[in-house]
């Protein structure tokens, strides 16, 4: 069912900005690193730089930026965004978006 969304978001993890803000993907919540899924969670890869708070990226498929995005209780849970950069601050911000068989392309502040 997630075919064409899992296919778009299995990228490297890569530098976008700067040396310091990075892209995570995830794939239900787990990590997604040069194609592979690791035995992290979306929110162990962001190391305090995203997806903080309980459940804040749970089931979360898509990529994050390590700027503070999906930072709140289950702010980006159960969410398919391809990228959320400097959005989905707050408790359950973006938590199930994008659920449809299509998701959402990205959320930018």
């Amino acid at each position: 069912a997630d075919v064409g969304l899992t296919a778009n978001l299995i990228l490297a993890e890569t530098v976008i900005a700067s040396s310091d803000v990075f892209q995570i993907e995830c794939l239900n919540g787990s990590e997604v690193l040069n194609g592979v899924i690791t035995e992290r969670t979306c929110h162990e890869a962001c190391a305090g730089s995203c997806c903080e708070e309980d459940n804040a990226c749970d089931l979360f498929t898509g990529s994050v930026r390590t700027d503070g995005s999906c930072s709140g209780v289950n702010a980006c849970s159960g969410a398919k965004i391809g990228l959320v950069e400097n959005s989905c601050i707050g408790d359950h911000s973006c938590s199930n978006a994008g659920v449809s068989d299509y998701g959402i392309g990205s959320i930018k502040s």
